[in-house]
């Protein structure tokens, strides 16, 4: 993550969010492993997040059933 750790990374990142939603695409991040980094996409304009914030892998038969319970 080092977009949260450099000037120039950050710039790189924002820029390339900025240009994906201008072009009308969703965007969606992955390895999100903090509340921070979740916030900081967020505000940034990203659509998705998936990592370990949020989840760790699991399997198929427990993702089923984890989605009929929504």
């Amino acid at each position: 993550w080092k977009a949260f750790e450099t000037e120039r990374a950050e710039i790189a990142l924002h820029s390339t969010i900025e240009m994906m939603n201008a072009l009308g695409m969703k965007i969606v991040a992955e390895g999100v492993e903090t509340e921070e980094q979740a916030k900081r996409l967020i505000e940034l304009g990203c659509d998705y997040l998936q990592g370990y914030f949020y989840s760790r892998p699991i399997d198929a038969e427990k993702f089923l059933s984890l989605m009929k319970k929504e």
